[in-house]
């Protein structure tokens, strides 16, 4: 049920979250940051809602629940765009932007 819940919340903000703030860098930049990156955390083949579902999944279970391990560790090699150390609304708005489909051929 977790998981539903998880997909549904990561949907409604790819629904909302379609754009960077106006201060955010050009899509240009975006590509940059993400070209390269596996970012199919989920293994379907496809990078999508379910990918950034990951992310709402690593802050309900990080703390208590390793059964996600090997989720984890693809979403914090590939997914801390800043390169931060950390999984932060940063790494989640970029990831929005890939799933949402403006940015494309990455």
């Amino acid at each position: 049920m977790k998981k539903l819940v998880s997909l549904l919340s990561a949907t409604a903000v790819l629904l909302s979250v379609a754009v960077m703030p106006a201060s955010a860098e050009s899509s240009g930049d975006f590509y940059e940051i993400v070209k390269g990156r596996n970012l199919d955390f989920t293994g379907n083949g496809s990078v999508g809602v379910d990918d950034l579902g990951i992310y709402h999944l690593y802050y309900d279970y990080l703390d208590n629940n390793r059964s996600y391990a090997d989720v984890f560790d693809k979403l914090l090699a590939n997914g801390d765009f800043d390169n931060n150390g950390e999984i932060d609304r940063w790494d989640l708005a970029v990831m929005t932007i890939v799933v949402s489909g403006k940015l494309t051929d990455y």
